[in-house]
């Protein structure tokens, strides 16, 4: 399968009640590692404190988020996300590509996406978002 082709999603039920969907024809539930472990639907704090609270537990570090990226929506409905502008720079580099959505889950009016390159993004309903390397 190439890039283009839409997907099924299968949903994936990690702990804390949070099914976690493929949504990439390249994802593996592998690619979740701990992250399902994070979060937990009972848990009244947003997807970010859960994300740093849990990242911390499962990997000695917090939730960093990064500036620099933009947020696209791609035809199918899934997101990417590019860091930069999507253009070369001054010296003439190439741009980096948009990274795809693999994975998504839904947390109350959040959603939580797992890029590819380990990209972990949380997106708001008037997709506002943070998006932070979590490897």
């Amino acid at each position: 399968m190439n890039d283009q082709t839409q997907v099924e999603p299968h949903a994936i039920y990690g702990s804390g009640g949070i099914a976690w969907q493929l949504t990439n024809a390249n994802a593996m539930i592998d690619h979740l590692g701990m992250l399902p472990l994070w979060f937990n639907i009972t848990d009244e704090r947003p997807a970010q404190e859960q994300a740093d609270s849990g990242y911390k537990n499962t990997a000695g570090c917090g939730y960093n988020p990064q500036d620099g990226f933009t947020l696209q929506r791609l035809a199918d409905g899934r997101y990417a996300i590019q860091y930069g502008t999507g253009e070369p720079d001054e010296d003439g580099d190439p741009a980096d590509p948009p990274l795809e959505e693999l994975i998504r889950a839904q947390l109350r009016d959040e959603i939580i996406v797992l890029f590819d390159c380990e990209y972990v993004g949380i997106i708001q309903k008037d997709d506002s978002f943070v998006v932070a390397r979590c490897d």
